[in-house]
């Protein structure tokens, strides 16, 4: 899963995951010289921590863990107001109640948010069991399972499951954001920090563009394959507003409360110049 281009330059840390591609490909395409890690977001976590890249795509999470050491570039991020299915909750049938949930110890973040929305929604506070597999392997050890998708997923895939994002998306009325692009303090230029604080816009304007409908009367299965990915793009933000700082703020407030997070972070946006400050 792990992969890595070779050239000189910053090191910018991307989950392999499609939602993070067109974030990938716009700094690529400004910054030729920087050096790209592409893994798993827990993998790509660790490696953050040990300052092997200065950016890097990150999960709210991640940030409320080590908010002292990053901070985070403005106006770009990735988050959703549409369930996808790409995270899901799946159950035994005629259950009851849940008493454990098997997840994915790779997706840390998606099992914080499965657990405070069980917990809000549901007065659920199932056990976890750190399990990888499929999801019929997932519920032979448990109750419920946190089901990972990381790329297009068909509506007949999660008909029977409860959506995640969804439910956030309609307990809130805000969107869940699932990575933010931080860096480490004095790693950026201005110059730098002027282009990446506008790429979040500018992703929206194009993922948005390419999932117009074409004209075209017969569809080939490549073509069909193209537009299914679009959409699925289109159907998350790629910028950092009001909307979704406030869903931050909502997350790192629940997840103190159920002694997730030990406090509550403050949201330091980077800047060349000091003071750092903060949108708290």
């Amino acid at each position: 899963m792990h992969s890595a281009s070779h050239h000189r330059g910053k090191g910018v840390a991307i989950p392999s995951l499609l939602y993070a591609e067109p974030i990938r490909l716009a700094i690529a395409e400004q910054f030729p010289e920087y050096r790209f890690v592409t893994d798993l977001p827990a993998k790509l976590a660790l490696q953050f921590r040990e300052r092997t890249s200065e950016l890097a795509l990150i999960s709210p999470l991640e940030y409320a863990k080590e908010s002292s050491l990053y901070r985070l570039i403005p106006n770009i991020a990735v988050s959703s107001r549409k369930g996808t299915g790409n995270v899901l909750l799946s159950f035994n049938q005629g259950l009851k109640t849940i008493r454990t949930l098997a997840a994915d110890p790779n997706y840390s973040f998606e099992v914080v948010l499965a657990l405070l929305i069980l917990a809000e929604h549901y007065e659920s506070r199932p056990k976890i069991l750190l399990h990888s597999g499929d999801t019929a392997s997932m519920l032979s050890v448990a109750d419920a399972a946190l089901v990972i998708r990381t790329g297009v997923v068909s509506e007949s895939d999660y008909q029977d499951s409860l959506d995640v994002i969804s439910l956030w998306n309609d307990m809130y009325e805000l969107p869940v954001v699932i990575g933010l692009l931080a860096c480490l303090e004095g790693a950026v230029s201005e110059k730098e920090f002027h282009i990446l604080s506008q790429l979040g816009a500018m992703i929206d304007e194009s993922v948005q563009q390419n999932a117009k409908a074409r004209d075209d009367t017969f569809w080939t299965d490549e073509q069909l394959e193209e537009t299914a990915r679009h959409q699925y793009l289109a159907s998350f933000s790629y910028r950092l507003e009001e909307p979704e700082l406030d869903s931050l703020r909502e997350f790192f407030r629940l997840a103190y409360y159920h002694g997730i997070l030990k406090d509550i972070p403050d949201i330091r946006m980077y800047s060349p110049e000091q003071p750092q400050f903060s949108h708290n």
